[in-house]
Formats: structure tokens, sequence, C-alpha cells
């Protein structure tokens, strides 16, 4: 193991959040775009430990919300749920068998269920070889390529977050104290990288996970949603185009994100309005000529439910600009 330097030393950050926007700024490592799923006001909050070499962070929100994340080149970025709410990650159940993780450089989208609480870890593989030697970091890296194929042990997968929960308070600490020796960083960043190096252990009986119909179909229909103009999306096209029957994508949807399609689309399209109306003056647009260009066909439906979805009327949003 090699000393760490002084500009290794992590540091410690508390962030609130009142909308998708703030959180993602919070966000270290990511490019990050995201919206709100469920009613309500999003409001959150994140604990943050940062270093040069990696982010670790206990963070929670009110709402359930999707995000769609590229991680930076050379950074591999993992989640560990600390509640046992379904998460889903590019069409797939998030389930404690299955660990979600993003991979230099890769994209990935992820719904967080409502009142969700999570431990992310970001950690910059460039700069493993501080702490390891060069066959460990190779090992290393390949652990999390595998942790992304496999199904995983949930007992070894339930300790290592509390393992994280621990590592993360004792940094905290710390992070406080500026007269701590060099050595007991050390230590605890040899507690961070070898509790995920001994999860390899996990997993490495267990066969490589089948995805099922409807996670892949899911997945699919994602991809529909997100590539098409808001203006000309509906539920029958979304059928059409993922040669599925309406049946099946009702299920898929109700099943993995406890929505309908046309609900899942009628939030995007809320979200989307309301990320317009904070970027446009008063005297440049109306909310009409904004709804319209989203395909909003009854006004008045969509006032009532903007107001209910986001607890302001839209002409409060547009306002505040």
């Amino acid at each position: 193991m090699k000393v760490v330097s002084n500009n290794s030393f992590p540091e410690i950050v508390k962030n609130s959040f009142q909308s998708i926007e703030e959180y993602s700024d919070s966000l270290v490592g990511l490019d990050l775009h995201g919206y709100q799923l469920s009613k309500g006001d999003f409001n959150g909050h994140s604990k943050i430990i940062i270093s040069h070499n990696f982010q670790l962070a206990i963070r929670q929100a009110d709402a359930q919300h999707f995000q769609r994340a590229r991680i930076d080149a050379g950074k591999i970025g993992m989640i560990f749920p600390l509640v046992q709410n379904e998460y889903i990650n590019n069409g797939r159940n998030l389930s404690p068998e299955k660990q979600y993780v993003i991979f230099n450089g890769e994209e990935n989208k992820i719904i967080f269920p409502k009142h969700h609480k999570h431990i992310s870890l970001i950690i910059n593989t460039e700069e493993l070889n501080n702490y390891l030697s060069e066959d460990e970091t190779h090992i290393f890296i390949n652990i999390f390529r595998n942790l992304s194929t496999r199904v995983v042990c949930s007992e070894k997968k339930l300790l290592l977050t509390r393992q994280l929960h621990d590592i993360f308070e004792v940094f905290k600490l710390l992070a406080k104290n500026t007269t701590n020796n060099h050595l007991v960083y050390q230590d605890l960043y040899d507690s961070l990288f070898y509790s995920i190096h001994n999860y390899q252990h996990a997993y490495s009986d267990e066969i490589i996970e089948k995805r099922k119909n409807n996670e892949r179909l899911l997945s699919r229909a994602l991809d529909y949603i997100h590539s098409e103009s808001l203006q000309s999306l509906t539920v029958s096209s979304l059928v059409t185009n993922t040669h599925a029957s309406s049946r099946t994508i009702q299920y898929c949807f109700s099943r993995l994100l406890g929505i309908s399609p046309k609900k899942y689309i009628i939030r995007l399209r809320l979200n989307a309005i309301r990320k317009e109306l904070k970027n446009s003056s008063q005297n440049e647009t109306t909310i009409t000529e904004i709804a319209n260009n989203y395909g909003v066909i009854n006004l008045g439906r969509f006032k009532q439910d903007y107001e209910k979805f986001f607890n302001e009327s839209p002409r409060q949003t547009l306002e505040r600009n």
C-alpha cells in the first residue's frame, strides 16, 4: 500500500435540494439529466465525502424520479440502496440479488422510488495505483465489470452496504480534524477498497443473470420514449414501435414502475414544460404556447395536473422569472 498524499484528504459537503436540477448539481463525476415522476415536493438532502480519488455519499429525495447519467471517463459508479424499495436500472429490477454499476463513460437510465435512500460510490480508477499495485488494480476493475452482469449474494451485499455506511461515518469525523496522522487515513482507504475487493467472492459461483422479457421490453419502451418528440408521443405510437401488445406494455409499466405508460408520458411532459417555463420570460412566451409545443390538448386539465404535481401553478412558475 502507498501512503496517502495531502491533496487526497477528503472533505465533507452537505447539500439540501428542492428540485432535480439542484440534485444534479450536487453530484460529482456524473453528467446527469433527470425529472420528477411522483407528485409533491422533490425536497431531499445528501452528505458527501469527496476526495480527489473517490466520492462516497448518502443521498435521499422525497419524490420518485428518473435520471439519465453518464459517468466521466476513468470512473466507476455504484449505488447501494438503504431501503427495500425497488430501483429500476435500464429497464431491469434492481432487486437485492443485482447491483447497479455504471462504468467508465457509460450512460445509464435509473428510476429511484419515492422516499428512497442510498449510498453512492464513485471511484477514480486512474488514481487506483496510488493505493493498489498494478495487479490489484487490474483485479479491482474486473470486479466491477463482473458485478454489472452477475447475480450477487444478498447477505454479502447487505454487509458491504453496512461497511460503507460505517466508513462514511468515520471519514466524516476525520474530515473535521486536519491533525490526524496519514496512517489513519490510509487505514480507512484500505477499508474502502478492500470492502469492495472482498465483494467478488459473493458472486464467483453464481450463473450469469438472464434478463426477463418484461424488463427487456420496458428498457426498449424507455429508449423509444426518450428518443421521440413529446409533441407527438402517444401510448399508441409506443405500442406500435415496441412491437408489443397494449396489454403487455401496460403490465410492464405497472409492475416495474408502478404507473401506467400514459401517466409516465404525462409526467415526462409536465417536467419538460416546467423546465421551459423556468427558462422563459413572461414577455417572450405564453403558457399556452409552451404547452401546445409539448402536445397538450386540454389546457384546463393540464393546469390542474401541473398544480397537483408541483404544488404551484404554471403561472407561478413563470412569474418567478
